[in-house]
């Protein structure tokens, strides 16, 4: 599948769309733009980092084809879980106890980031952040 067919492939509408208040407007950009830094994705990671920019004075554009959180970040039940897909010990074996250790410690510290980011610009949610649960499929987990 090339890219091409894959934005024409409609997806369901996420969960979060059926109880949460309506997305502001996102007008498509008209004319040409300059800006200090291009985002091309409106996820949570593409408009974090644009927040984090913009805090920093820079001229910050998000491009997004749809509308902020439309793919994948919209598509995981509203779920805020830190973690990584490999096991901690697997990151520090792989790329080493300094770099391995930062990036489980920014892993573990991202719910506290979503949620500080909340709290700090006055989002209206109906989340909480009090846990989750990892099931352990062996002995040995």
């Amino acid at each position: 599948m090339n890219q091409t067919s894959y934005a024409k492939m409609p997806l369901p509408p996420p969960l979060w769309t059926d109880t949460a208040a309506p997305a502001p407007e996102t007008p498509a950009m008209a004319g040409d733009q300059r800006a200090d830094v291009a985002i091309v994705g409106g996820g949570f990671t593409g408009l974090s980092a644009a927040l984090h920019l913009a805090k920093g004075s820079a001229d910050v554009t998000v491009l997004e084809a749809n509308e902020p959180g439309w793919g994948a970040s919209g598509r995981n039940g509203g779920q805020v879980i830190p973690g990584l897909k490999e096991d901690p010990r697997e990151i520090i074996a792989r790329f080493g106890e300094k770099d391995g250790q930062a990036m489980v410690c920014a892993a573990g510290a991202a719910a506290d980031l979503v949620f500080g980011l909340i709290k700090e610009h006055g989002i209206e949610y109906d989340g909480v952040q009090n846990g989750w649960i990892q099931a352990a499929h062996t002995r040995a987990c």
